[in-house]
């Protein structure tokens, strides 16, 4: 579930993983430039940043990956319900 630290100005994380989890990495959506599927392994996604770094997230599903990011996106997008607040 992507968490909204602050609406005003758009600044929303999404986890990589369950929070309680050691391998979770958060991912801050507006460093975000593209989610990939990994060439590799279809189990696998790779998160390419706005700076061009690379994230492999060698257990994270594209499908998941990519779910987790447009979750995000609402709160960004102004269409989720927490900007009325």
């Amino acid at each position: 579930m992507p968490i909204p630290l602050n609406i005003y100005k758009k600044i929303v994380v999404f986890p990589t993983h369950g929070h309680k989890q050691p391998e979770c990495k958060w991912i801050f959506t507006n460093n975000v430039h593209e989610i990939k599927r990994h060439p590799d392994n279809r189990k696998a996604s790779i998160i390419i940043f706005k700076n061009g770094m690379e994230l492999p997230l060698h257990d994270v599903s594209y499908y998941v990956a990519k779910s987790q990011y447009e979750k995000s996106l609402i709160f960004i997008n102004g269409t989720g319900d927490l900007l009325s607040i």
